[in-house]
């Protein structure tokens, strides 16, 4: 699974006479890339980006949620 975004913005200055012009740009960019367990469906993932939070929803294979849930004891 790989997740990336980029954002590009510019702003223009100028002076009134047109003895100066000022020019900003900025660049900046996102990449993370995942190893995501087998049993995750690949057709079935969603993401949903909203006030600054990402959500990403990884569906399961049906094989996978036939399986019981393990336990683990901890001492």
């Amino acid at each position: 699974l790989i997740i990336s975004a980029s954002k590009e913005s510019s702003s223009e200055e100028k002076d009134e006479n047109d003895k100066y012009a000022r020019r900003e740009f900025n660049y900046q960019s996102f990449r993370r890339s995942f190893y995501l367990a087998e049993d995750i469906e690949q057709d079935d993932i969603n993401a949903k980006y909203a006030n600054g939070i990402l959500t990403i929803k990884l569906g399961k294979k049906k094989e996978a949620l036939k399986l019981a849930p393990k336990t683990i004891k901890i001492k």
